[in-house]
């Protein structure tokens, strides 16, 4: 990639090279010298080896030319000769089009339109489409650039320091927003020097430009071919025989540039045919409106059918139906939508396909469309365990039709903005966190760039009726409905579907893409390429992509996916979208040029299709059917009335007395229970995995996901709490279950431990120790001695590098959480190196101790703001520290915790009787576990010693929850079951019998809502029936707290207070 001019043998620009190694170290290991060196060893460098192809690029003396340089020197002078001024004229919207319109023009001479129109097979103004596509591509490439040229010479001459140009702007300082004088001159300069200087100072963007010319040049002569050879072919079968007459537009550009620039192009001929060019194979879309076709003649009179396109197959191209978006004339016809869109769902994820995005569906009336099927029979990709020979291996998850991207489908940019990308949720004028450039006063003297948001354009996926979109989450039982009949049609035709040789079988032999990154990715790269910093010469240009290395060299040694990245640039230095594939019935990776990684799949794709086919049944449906549900009512609306709500049997029984609320409680817990349980699904490697409406943490947008393996919202918590309900409520499947669900874990724990630690933080709910304190739990009500054991594994991941790199430093995430968790090891095994860790923990909090304004010193959180609260603030982490105290006897630890405890006493709001959440400006009040007077209450609860002072906070927190009204959550970390913890706790350890009661006259009131409602509510904004199984958020929590309340007598620990 490192593609410059020979260097020179002259004495190098030190300066230089060092500062591009600097760049490409940061760029390539986040500035990390030791993974820079892996990641330049891997392709045959070192750090000595390597400097001289960081040197400025020079021509060698005699040094023959590389072959763009002629074609660029070729259009150079074509361009000198004939500026294409009628060309230009035409198209006077395109910036700096006066300069690139001769490039243009040499390359249609050079090409073979002139002759097709000549010979009558293309119309001028298809011709003109062709071009236009060539002009915007070279414009898009130059434009910044050439701006930059422009900025200089308009202000060299608005100075005033070319006579003849000031006496052209008649004294002014500057040029009236029309006018056009220092933009011609411009031009004319360029021309009259044929753009020498600029290439000669912009040498990469010559090769760019160079490139761009050949490209178009090859693929649009092998689209003439193949519209003259293929005409009659076209005729027959999309124009009943007729001869379709000349090719009267042509509208290149209709997808991305892949394979040498080659795109999708849409067409108009003379008879009034509309059809699609690709420029790739057709066997995919052929297969799946073959299966479309094979339903329609076999479905049920009442069933809806579906609408197959036509197309022509050729060698490494083909011809297909234009589908045509019309609206729906009817509200039957968008329910018929629905129902068809349902169907089409079950068949794309039959056949383990993706990639269904708004780009890539039509709605056609009352048909949805698909129109670009390049990911069917998607293979299943091998990650690697690995014993040290690395012979262990274990699939990637399971399919489903969250997978399809046909259902909503969030991306996130990086200021958290989140979009819906997918064939039903993306809508027209939809915002996006990318910006795309745009210009005010093109090709006038007062021409400026500007930055936009990248809006949605309407890609006509979601039906109309009466001019407005639908809202697909109005037609989730349609969508349902359709599923279910297409799900119950191939179980009952699966036999015909895998044995007729010309359904199923002819998929074997197709090509299917791989998506290795994600499109926009490769788009913010291509537009990055496109800076002048970066287009001066190559290494610029290479350096600027080198970000795509860093999630390589994250390994110690040399991935097998390693020669994925020199595709990666070589596509994006030639202007195109990186695309790699795969033969369906094949495990080896390929990019254009040919395989690249063999046995990247752990199975091939058509041998997975088979088996999803194979493996179709009620039980499968049931779930399918579950997670499209989920899928919309995580978009945050109501589903129609006519959606059944699945209540909760045992939240019908009303409560009496003591001993009847304990038995509703157990009863609801064991509920709670069987609908976790019955949530789980099995993955292709026999281990259990959970799907769930789950909160995407940089943006406000819910989703469904499969869940992470941590405490908090993960399948550790899953396994705590089920491992409980085994022990208060024995030989009814869930200690089994509870297994199942760390099962994976420890599975990768005993290979590859370090794997799993450098992906986590070491806090004590979402990271290292929130792992350990589950298996370390989940043993003691288990009895398990294995799961203990396993929690000592990884409590041993927390290492002292990590601890010294810790920057959370809090409860969640951080070293306080691990502090916590090595003292209950500790207190487990008796074990040195757990009190050992857990000092070197209170040591690094101890060091990251700052000055407030109060004057007491807290712990700054990655933002530097001193948060109060047990989640993330100073209560949690004062303390660990007085746990720490506690166990070592060190008073350092008892005293910064103290000094911890006089900041939040320091800014206590007597008014607000609640002490102030930072995380939002400006600060408010909040009265929940992870911030406000609820969590701070319990960590003053959870002392070692509680004196007088501590006591009165305590209270004082217990009086503002009880003053508050139920929140509109239930979980444990922002909601009604973690304020009861709170209440019955400190009720309980303090033998407060007004506190008790109290709390349960608050928990009766919030068990009649739940029976009002159905359900208890997990999700803030959600359609209550919205679920979620997890410990923190969901109802795993809700389960183990109603347990605690219930069975006082069994001492279970508190979650909250992580004993």
């Amino acid at each position: 990639m490192h593609s410059t001019l020979p260097p020179d043998s002259a004495e190098t620009d030190a300066a230089i090279v060092d500062r591009r190694l600097a760049r490409w170290c940061d760029a390539a290991a986040g500035g990390d010298w030791q993974r820079f060196e892996r990641r330049l060893r891997w392709d045959g460098f070192d750090l000595q080896t390597v400097r001289p192809l960081l040197r400025p690029a020079v021509p060698a003396a005699g040094a023959a030319l590389p072959a763009w340089a002629g074609l660029l020197d070729a259009a150079v002078r074509a361009a000198a000769a004939d500026p294409g001024a009628a060309f230009a004229a035409d198209h006077g919207h395109v910036p700096f089009v006066e300069v690139l319109a001769p490039f243009v023009v040499y390359a249609t001479g050079e090409s073979e339109l002139p002759a097709a129109v000549s010979a009558g097979h293309l119309a001028p103004a298809a011709v003109a489409g062709l071009q236009a596509y060539l002009l915007d591509y070279l414009s898009a490439l130059s434009c910044q650039a050439l701006f930059t040229e422009f900025s200089v010479f308009r202000a060299a001459h608005r100075s005033g320091a070319d006579a003849r140009f000031s006496a052209a702007l008649s004294g002014q300082d500057r040029a009236p927003p029309a006018s056009r004088k220092l933009y011609a001159a411009f031009c004319e300069r360029m021309h009259r020097r044929g753009c020498v200087p600029f290439f000669a100072e912009f040498s990469f963007l010559g090769r760019q430009i160079a490139n761009a010319l050949g490209l178009w040049l090859e693929s649009t002569n092998e689209f003439v071919r193949h519209l003259i050879a293929d005409r009659e072919a076209i005729g027959e079968r999309f124009d009943g025989g007729r001869n379709p007459g000349r090719l009267v537009e042509a509208r290149a550009g209709a997808s991305d540039r892949h394979h040498g620039g080659r795109s999708v192009v849409l067409l108009r001929f003379e008879s009034g045919l509309s059809l699609v060019y690709k420029p790739r194979s057709l066997a995919q879309e052929q297969g799946l409106f073959r299966l479309m076709a094979w339903y329609n003649a076999r479905r049920p009179a009442a069933w809806p059918d579906l609408k197959p396109l036509a197309t022509l197959l050729r060698a490494g191209h083909g011809w297909a139906e234009f589908a045509d978006s019309r609206p729906c004339t009817s509200r039957r016809e968008l329910e018929d939508y629905y129902e068809r869109a349902g169907m089409l769902l079950c068949l794309i994820e039959a056949l383990n396909g993706s990639d269904y995005h708004s780009e890539n569906v039509v709605a056609c009336g009352a048909y949805p469309v698909p129109v670009d099927m390049e990911v069917l029979c998607a293979p299943q990709i091998e990650r690697v365990l690995a014993d040290p020979e690395g012979r262990e291996r274990v699939r990637s998850a399971g399919h489903s039709v969250l997978d399809t991207c046909f259902l909503p489908e969030w991306r996130t940019g990086p200021d958290g903005q989140a979009y819906d990308i997918s064939g039903l949720g993306s809508s027209e004028g939809q915002a996006t966190p990318y910006r795309r450039l745009v210009w005010d006063a093109v090709n006038a003297d007062a021409m400026e760039a500007r930055l936009v948001p990248v809006v949605f354009e309407d890609t006509h996926n979601r039906p109309t009726l009466a001019g407005e979109n639908s809202a697909p989450e109005r037609f989730v039982a349609e969508l349902q409905r359709g599923f279910g009949r297409f799900h119950a049609f191939l179980r009952e035709h699966r036999g015909e579907l895998l044995g007729r040789m010309d359904l199923l079988p002819p998929f074997r032999k197709t090509t299917v893409r791989h998506l290795v990154r994600q499109s926009q990715t490769y788009g913010v790269l291509l537009n990055r390429l496109k800076l002048p910093r970066n287009v001066r010469e190559g290494v610029d240009a290479s350096l600027a992509i080198e970000g795509l290395s860093q999630v390589f060299t994250r390994e110690r040694r040399r991935p097998r996916s390693w020669p994925i990245l020199a595709a990666e640039q070589r596509a994006l230095c030639g202007g195109d979208i990186p695309l790699f594939c795969s033969r369906a019935e094949a495990l080896t990776l390929a990019a254009p040029e040919g395989p690249i990684v063999p046995r990247y799949f752990f199975l091939a794709g058509y041998a997975l299709a088979r088996q999803r086919v194979e493996n179709l049944s009620a039980a499968d449906l049931r779930w399918q059917s579950a997670l499209i549900r989920d899928a919309f009512l995580a978009r945050g609306y109501p589903l129609e009335p006519r959606q059944p709500r699945v209540a909760d049997p045992s939240l019908s029984a009303p409560t009496s007395g003591p001993d009847g609320l304990a038995d509703v409680l157990c009863s609801q817990a064991i509920a709670l229970g069987d609908r976790i349980v019955d949530a789980a699904t099995t993955r292709p490697d026999g281990h259990l995995a959970w799907y769930a409406i789950t909160q995407n943490p940089e943006s406000p947008i819910h989703a469904v996901a499969r869940l992470h393996p941590n405490l908090y919202a993960g399948q550790a918590g899953l396994a705590f709490f089920l491992s409980a309900l085994e022990a208060c409520a024995p030989n009814r499947g869930f200690g089994e279950v509870a297994r199942g669900a760390v099962a994976e874990l420890r599975r990768w724990l005993h290979f590859r431990p370090a794997a799993i630690a450098s992906a986590m933080n070491i806090g004590a709910m979402e990271g290292l120790g929130s792992l350990s304190y589950a298996l370390l739990r989940a043993g003691s009500f288990l009895q398990d001695e294995s799961l203990i054991a396993d929690a000592e594994i990884l409590a041993r991941q927390i290492t002292r590098p990590r601890i010294d790199a810790d920057d959370d430093l809090d409860v969640i995430s951080g070293s306080a959480g691990a502090l916590i968790v090595l003292l209950l090891l500790h207190a487990q095994t008796k074990a040195p190196q757990y009190l050992e860790r857990a000092l070197r923990c209170g040591r690094h909090l101890l060091a990251r101790r700052v000055a407030s304004p109060a004057g007491p010193r807290a712990w700054p959180d990655r933002k530097g703001r001193l948060l109060t609260g047990f989640s993330h603030g100073a209560a949690g982490i004062a303390c660990a520290l007085m746990r720490l105290w506690s166990c070592s006897g060190e008073p350092r630890f008892r005293d910064a915790a103290r000094e911890g405890l006089s900041y939040e006493r320091a800014v206590f709001d007597p008014v607000a009787r609640n002490w102030p959440d930072f995380t939002v400006e400006p600060p408010g009040f909040a009265n929940r576990w992870c911030h406000g007077a609820t969590g701070i209450g319990l960590a003053r609860l959870a002392l070692p010693e509680c004196p007088a002072r501590e006591r009165a906070e305590i209270a004082t927190a217990v009086e503002r929850t009880l003053d508050d009204a139920l929140v509109d959550v239930d979980h444990l970390c922002c909601g009604n079951a973690g304020q009861l913890s709170f209440l019955f706790d400190a009720a309980r350890r303090l033998g407060n019998a007004a506190w008790e009661s109290a709390a349960n006259a608050r928990l009766a009131r919030l068990l009649a809502r739940a029976r009002l409602t159905g359900s208890y509510v997990h999700f803030a904004g959600l359609d209550p029936q919205a679920f979620s199984p997890t410990l923190m958020r969901g109802a795993a929590g809700i389960g183990y707290e109603w347990l605690r309340i219930a069975k006082p007598a069994r001492e279970l620990p508190s979650l909250l207070m992580l004993e």
